[in-house]
């Protein structure tokens, strides 16, 4: 037998990512008698069965490396009949890509170059790539025939346990085939990659779906380029996307290259702004509590559908090219350029106040409509709509109206939305993360590791302290805390201290911060199906809590901290832990910084809250458990003590006295 490593990049549907795996391919040779059977010279039988909803073709039991060893593995077999004929069959074994743990494969092997070639004796035992020059313990070199008793690998062969026994037909030359294209899917990187992959009947029509889109909205003209034209260039892009049930859809998407425009002759203004998370939360506590409708609905093609600014010419799409001396000139707005998210954006704004929604102050990505009998709220998140009404007729004419204009996609009921996750009932809205911290915590080999009920050591500023040697995977540190920070800010405030604590060493890591960066990933684990619940009550009330420490960081800066719910049966609609701008010089003074950004917030949500429903007190209540912040908020009596402090951070008492907020000790 041989083997041959190379080393490929493959895409895991449940993690999202593109992963460098390595590809073996082993080729045999096998010998059967007249009846079929494998012969006895070959001690490795291995009855095997694939699973439920594989394609298989039976064949005789071949020896298959196992499916959860960490390669994945491609086996050509030659097959030997009595008649002398040979014949060359593939075998694909599905590698278990969400196995928690990989089983020992039949083959171990180390290498360390891309492409190394083992070879297999008679007896089942592999040759490492320099066996034929082996020597003694003594350094004596031994002879072929001595050489061969000593081989390499010694671990002794074992039979793989992944497939059940079954019952095999005695024909020589039928096939074992597993067909792995849906557990691991290679991205291409290009048109050409995508038309010679395995799965290039699945890009071929996502293409062409894409073209049928782009001429139903009649996106551009072919035309000859003006003199002097340099035209945009274009490039497709694939993905693979799953939902909830890891249904997997093939996408190709054909984008321009907006690096190549110009500022004033092809685009001008680029700026279009998304929904906060904080405006999601708010709208589903205000559903729960008012028994809204929650509904999603999803834009085919968004940028599509907005009329271009400037003219801009642009390459036809690879392979789908017509005549090579024709250019495409856009008639609408296409992905990649620079302005087509605000060309998208002012659209929709024009769409919605036609439909006479008004658009929110406090955040333009949420549109409302109040009459007599009902409220209509819209949350626009680029092309995903989340839609809460008081009437179901509402939100019904809302989507018929919608769909005329835009080509679109009824979700129903809101369930998934941003990678979060919503349980919606008549009394209790719950989010969570559960399947993206699970993938995370796949995707950076954590799912093995020893859970933990914390999110970080009570010590971590004295770890931080600490002398380390830099990080030797500086991608891995910066990946690890983007997906942390995207769960901090939609559904734990739990781990907000620590992330952002992590986040400000994303340049040089230490290995200090890769271990407490794995230590929030094990909490994760622990606490994998923490989510929000937001529950109908009778008190109303934004209230907050602020709170703050003094001159823990290594700057000898303050941390802030707040938190802001609507009533106290549901969980936060609001959170944040950050550090502060200006070093404080007591603990009044760091708490009354922490207030300050506390108030700010409350103004917020006091603004969004009054543009969508009326509460039953409008001033909203801040907690501080700090008795000199309160005071110096309420009136200047430590001037002595306190004249060195920023003006913006006075605000505060300003706001008090006005009546917008409250703020009491705890």
């Amino acid at each position: 037998m041989t083997i041959c490593l190379q080393h490929i990049s493959y895409f895991f549907p449940n993690t999202g990512k593109i992963q460098k795996c390595r590809v073996v391919t082993f080729t045999d040779t096998c010998y059967y008698n007249s009846d079929g059977e494998r012969a006895a010279a070959a001690d490795r039988d291995v009855t095997l069965i694939p699973p439920a909803n594989s394609d298989v073709t039976h064949t005789p039991a071949l020896p298959l490396a196992s499916p959860n060893s960490g390669d994945s593995s491609s086996r050509q077999v030659q097959h030997n009949t009595t008649d002398g004929d040979s014949t060359n069959y593939s075998v694909e074994p599905i590698r278990n890509i969400n196995a928690d743990q990989d089983t020992h494969s039949d083959i171990s092997f180390s290498s360390d170059s891309d492409n190394d070639v083992y070879s297999e004796t008679s007896d089942g035992q592999f040759l490492a790539p320099q066996s034929p020059s082996a020597t003694s313990p003594q350094g004596v070199p031994l002879q072929l025939d001595e050489a061969q008793d000593r081989r390499y690998p010694r671990r002794p062969r074992r039979p793989i346990n992944y497939y059940e026994s079954v019952d095999l037909f005695n024909i020589y030359h039928s096939v074992f085939s597993l067909n792995a294209c849906s557990q691991v899917i290679k991205i291409p990187k290009s048109y050409k990659e995508a038309i010679v992959s395995p799965q290039h009947h699945q890009w071929s029509k996502a293409m062409r779906t894409e073209i049928e889109s782009l001429k139903a909205n009649h996106t551009y003209d072919l035309v000859s380029p003006p003199p002097g034209c340099r035209p945009v260039g274009g490039k497709w892009i694939f993905s693979c996307k799953s939902d909830p049930d890891h249904n997997y859809k093939f996408k190709a998407r054909f984008v321009a290259q907006g690096y190549t425009q110009n500022k004033g002759i092809n685009y001008t203004e680029t700026y279009a702004p998304t929904a906060h998370i904080t405006s999601i939360r708010c709208i589903v506590n205000i559903a729960v509590q008012n028994g809204f409708s929650l509904h999603q609905l999803d834009v085919n093609n968004a940028y599509l559908n907005s009329d271009i600014d400037y003219e801009v010419y642009m390459k036809q799409p690879e392979g789908f090219t017509k005549d090579p001396k024709l250019v495409c000139r856009l008639n609408k707005s296409i992905y990649g350029l620079k302005q087509s998210a605000f060309l998208w954006n002012a659209t929709l704004t024009k769409f919605m106040a036609s439909e006479g929604l008004t658009q929110s102050i406090s955040d333009p990505c949420v549109f409302v409509r109040r009459t007599m009998n009902n409220l209509l709220i819209i949350l626009i998140w680029v092309d995903d709509i989340i839609i809460a009404g008081s009437s179901e007729e509402a939100i019904v004419k809302f989507k018929e109206n919608f769909g005329k204009k835009f080509k679109i996609k009824d979700l129903g009921i809101l369930r998934w939305f941003l990678g979060i996750q919503f349980d919606v009932t008549p009394n209790i809205i719950s989010m969570n993360q559960t399947l993206y911290c699970q993938n995370i915590i796949n995707r950076f080999g954590m799912s093995d590791c020893v859970p933990r009920t914390n999110p970080c050591d009570p010590s971590v500023y004295e770890l931080l302290g600490q002398e380390s040697e830099l990080c030797e995977d500086k991608t891995l540190y910066q990946e690890i805390i983007g997906s942390l920070l995207y769960i901090m800010i939609g559904t734990r405030p739990d781990i907000a201290f620590v992330v952002t604590l992590l986040s400000r060493f994303m340049n040089k890591p230490t290995n200090t911060h890769m271990s407490l960066a794995r230590g929030v990933l094990r909490y994760l684990k622990y606490t994998m199906h923490y989510d929000l619940k937001y529950v109908k009550a009778n008190d109303l009330l934004i209230t907050g809590y602020s709170d703050a420490n003094f001159a823990n960081d290594l700057d000898y800066k303050s941390v802030s901290g707040y938190a802001f719910k609507l009533n106290e049966a549901s969980a936060l609609i609001s959170w944040r832990s950050s550090k502060q701008t200006l070093p404080a010089t007591s603990t009044c003074e760091s708490e009354y910084m922490a207030l300050h950004e506390a108030a700010c917030e409350a103004l917020f949500l006091r603004e969004l809250f009054s543009e969508l429903i009326q509460l039953p007190e409008q001033t909203p209540r801040i907690w501080s458990d700090n008795m000199g912040a309160i005071g110096l908020a309420h009136h200047q009596k430590y001037h002595k003590r306190s004249k060195h402090i920023a003006n913006k951070f006075h605000a505060t008492r300003w706001y008090i006295q006005k009546g917008y907020i409250t703020v009491k000790y705890v």
